[in-house]
Parts: structure tokens; sequence; C-alpha cells
């Protein structure tokens, strides 16, 4: 199964902090949790593919998992400064949301060899090389909840 990265950066889009608890709590439930994000330039996302959001900024690291339920698509731009802009997005369903300090840091994704340029990520939709999969969901599957199939 593919797998892609989704990242967020709180200085480039605000989450709303009521929010992000609720889906933080709910998934913390078992309860999925439909959303749409931005797939950076990426089109070759595909439904049932596995994602992972990458928190950027401070507090860098993995801070949930889930599964897309569309492909790439093109939608109006996420950013409201870019009005009349189209931005590629897919629809995905959140099975975990971690709180920030409970995130996979940086630091321990650095330590790893995944194959993922963890530090010249700029955008979401960096796919994870096939190669790696296996390794990857070794190193996220934390006492967190983090990378279960």
């Amino acid at each position: 199964m593919p797998i892609f990265l989704l990242t967020w950066n709180p200085k480039r889009w605000h989450w709303d902090e009521e929010d992000y608890e609720t889906t933080v709590a709910k998934t913390r439930c078992g309860e999925l949790v439909p959303s749409d994000w931005s797939s950076g330039n990426t089109r070759r996302i595909a439904p049932g593919d596995r994602v992972f959001l990458l928190r950027q900024g401070t507090d860098r690291g993995i801070i949930g998992v889930g599964h897309t339920t569309s492909g790439s698509k093109q939608t109006a731009h996420w950013d409201e400064s870019r009005q009349g802009e189209k931005s590629w997005c897919v629809n995905w369903q959140i099975e975990i949301l971690l709180p920030t300090a409970d995130r996979l840091p940086i630091a321990e994704l650095l330590a790893t060899d995944l194959g993922v340029p963890w530090n010249n990520l700029v955008a979401s939709g960096v796919q994870v090389p096939e190669g790696s999969e296996q390794r990857d969901r070794c190193i996220w599957r934390r006492p967190v909840g983090l990378g279960g199939a």
C-alpha cells in the first residue's frame, strides 16, 4: 500500500484549537474523523492510500495517521490569500490524531533510514519510498498507537 506524508505548518494554516482537541478525543475513542487536506502538487494519491500527518515548523513530528477516501483532486486553494487559485487535495479519514506533546519527534525520524528527506519536506504529498514501507510501519507503531494497520 502506498504511504504518503501530509504536512501541517501552524504558521501557514490555523487549526482551531477546540476542533483539534475534539478530533484528538474522537480518534482516541476509535472514531474516524473525515477531513480534506492539501496534497501539494501530488496527483498520484489514490483512495485507500495510507497517510501520515507531519507537523512542521515548531514541535515537528508525526501527529496523525489515516487513509485517503479520495484520490488527488483540484479544489479552491486552502490559503485565503490566494483566492481564485486552485490546489490539489485529498479527502481522508483521520484514524489517530495526537496532542503535539505525544508526537513522534523529528529527531527519532531522522535517526532512521527510511529514505525520507525529513528536513527538506516543503509540501504535502511526498511518497514514502516503497522499499521502506515495512520499516515505516514498525517505527510508527508506538505505545501511543501510531501506525497500526
